[in-house]
C-alpha cells in the first residue's frame, strides 16, 4: 500500500565516450592520499567515532582496513570542458548492524593542462546506506551547465519498506547534500486487511 511519493525533475544522463577516463587508481590516489595502495587496491580509512550513526560503524580500531568500490564515472563535457563525475565507497565487511553505513566519496575531476585534476570532493566522514551496503548513485542535470549525483536508497524495517534520496551538487571545492527526501513508503508488510475489506 503506497502512502505517498515524490516527482523529481531530474534527468539522468547518458554516458560520453570522446575522452580518455581517469584510471581508477589516479581516482583513488586523489581521494584517499597515502592511505590507499594501488598494489592491494585497499585503504586505510579513519573512521571519526563522534561522526558514526551507530556503534558498528567504527569498529574498536583506529584504523579500519577497507576495500574501494568505483560506483560510478561519467565523463560530461561544459563548455568544451571535460570533466568525469565519480562516487566511490568503502567495502567494510565487519558491518553487522541495520543501520551501519559505509563512508561514500563523491567527487568531480576536470580535465586541465593535458591531466585530470580533482576540482570538487564531499568533505569528512560522508555516509548513506543501510546494512553496510551504500545508497546507489546516478549522474543527474540540475539545469542547464550543472549537474550532481542523486544517491537513492532502499530501507525495510518493521514491515515498512521506503526510498531515501539525496541530492548531492558540487559548491566550489566542496559537494554538498543540497535536497534530501522520501521517494515513497510502503506499508505492505505490516498492513492487516482483516476487517477492513
Amino acid at each position: 500500500m503506497k502512502a505517498f511519493a515524490a516527482l523529481l525533475l531530474f534527468v539522468a544522463v547518458p554516458v560520453a565516450c570522446a575522452q580518455t577516463l581517469p584510471s581508477n587508481d589516479q581516482i583513488f590516489a586523489a581521494l584517499y592520499g597515502s592511505h590507499y595502495s594501488p598494489e592491494t587496491r585497499v585503504a586505510t580509512w579513519h573512521c571519526p567515532q563522534e561522526a558514526a550513526t551507530a556503534p558498528d560503524d567504527c569498529d574498536s580500531k583506529t584504523d579500519s582496513i577497507a576495500h574501494i568500490d568505483l560506483m560510478l564515472m561519467q565523463l560530461i563535457q561544459i563548455d568544451g570542458n571535460w570533466k568525469a563525475f565519480v562516487v566511490t565507497s568503502a567495502i567494510v565487511k565487519s558491518y553487522t548492524c541495520h543501520a551501519c553505513q559505509p563512508p561514500i566519496v563523491a567527487a568531480v575531476f576536470a580535465f586541465r593542462d593535458h591531466r585530470w585534476q580533482l576540482e570538487s570532493q564531499t568533505e569528512g566522514n560522508y555516509q548513506f546506506g543501510t546494512d553496510g551496503a551504500p545508497a546507489s548513485p546516478v549522474l543527474v542535470k540540475i539545469g542547464p551547465k550543472f549537474y550532481g549525483f542523486m544517491l537513492t536508497l532502499d530501507a525495510q524495517a518493521g514491515g515498512y519498506a521506503e526510498t531515501e534520496a539525496r541530492l548531492l551538487a558540487p559548491a566550489g571545492k566542496t559537494i554538498q547534500t543540497i535536497w534530501s527526501g522520501r521517494l515513497d513508503e510502503d506499508n505492505r508488510w505490516n498492513y492487516d486487511p482483516t476487517g477492513k475489506i
